[in-house]
């Protein structure tokens, strides 16, 4: 089976979410899952990383994703220096049940409900 480690970039237009742009390596050799970009597409942010799991609605999750557990607690998937991969709380928000957001394994619990480019105001 050949290693496929997927990412996402947004793009946006004057400062607003354009749409995804989604590339890879499979086997080692750099591919695009979407057409390739020219500079007059907009500004290509930062790269987010697919985590290698899928949520309860068998949907992809990656960082920057804005998650939701069993008892409705609100997180955003991250992968920091200091703690590897991991759910960060969004203040004002219910908490995600901690036992998952430490154990991945427990992902598919989570289901994704938006993004911190498409979905901002999930964060509020």
């Amino acid at each position: 089976m050949r290693k496929i480690t997927k990412y996402r970039q947004p793009i946006t237009l004057n400062g607003k979410f354009s749409r995804w742009h989604y590339w890879g390596y499979v086997g080692g050799k750099l591919e695009e899952f979407t057409s390739p970009l020219s500079s007059n597409q907009g500004k290509i942010e930062e790269s987010y990383q697919f985590v290698g799991l899928k949520d309860k609605n068998g949907k992809e999750i990656y960082e920057g994703d804005i998650v939701k557990d069993t008892n409705g607690g609100i997180g955003v998937i991250t992968n920091e220096e200091w703690m590897e991969i991991g759910v960060l709380p969004v203040d004002d928000k219910p908490q995600v049940y901690e036992d998952t957001a430490s154990r991945p394994e427990k992902w598919y619990l989570f289901e994704v409900i938006g993004n911190i480019y498409e979905n901002p105001e999930l964060l509020n």
